[in-house]
């Protein structure tokens, strides 16, 4: 029997993550879920840290994909109150990053332990330094500090993860975009330079799937 492909691996562990948690993940259990031998598994990944880096990796991927595509259709998606939107939006409609980041942490504690080693760390944060590119070229107000809006981010994605299993997570999201597009968003029209700026970022945080 031929080796199974890698996505179909992957997609073994992302249903098995999100039906009974990291903890029932290994070698064997995925193997038995492919109707394959642990050998031919090997074949395409030769251990469990690194099917769990190519999960993290596509999965990871894919949300940032589908940040990049609603900003880059949307007429404002270059302000940074539309892009955090999207960003959060796009962790939500995810299955499996929607579960580790939301409703269950512990086993995305647990599959980043496992990966220990392996330079691949999932990222969703609004830096600093993006807050600052997006000042520079006007989309956020100039009087805007960006360390603090950064924190401030990074604090509010917090307490979503951690509201998520009991809020309305959109109304939530909304909410912080309201906030951003009053005290943070620049006065003008044209948000085309700020979707440049992410798309480069953007670029950056994905890893090299293949």
């Amino acid at each position: 029997m031929p080796a199974p492909a890698l996505d179909d691996a992957i997609d073994a562990v992302v249903r098995m993550i999100i039906d009974d948690g990291f903890d029932r993940v290994d070698l064997r259990s995925v193997s038995r879920r492919l109707d394959c031998t642990e050998a031919e598994l090997s074949e395409i990944v030769p251990t469990l840290e690194a099917l769990v880096v190519r999960t993290l990796e596509r999965e990871t991927n894919q949300m940032i994909g589908a940040a990049l595509d609603n900003i880059s259709r949307d007429p404002n998606g270059g302000f940074l109150s539309r892009i955090y939107y999207y960003v959060l939006t796009s962790v939500y409609e995810n299955e499996l990053v929607r579960r580790l980041y939301l409703t269950d942490p512990r086993s995305l504690g647990r599959m980043v332990s496992a990966i220990d080693g392996f330079e691949f760390r999932p990222r969703t944060a609004i830096p600093e330094q993006l807050v600052i590119d997006l000042q520079n070229a006007g989309i956020v107000r100039h009087d805007s500090h960006p360390a603090t809006v950064a924190a401030i981010l990074t604090a509010l994605s917090a307490g979503l993860a951690l509201s998520a299993p009991t809020i309305d997570f959109d109304r939530a999201a909304r909410g912080a975009e309201d906030a951003l597009r009053t005290l943070v968003d620049a006065d003008i029209v044209d948000t085309t330079r700020g979707k440049e700026i992410y798309h480069a970022y953007a670029l950056e945080l994905q890893t090299a799937f293949r």
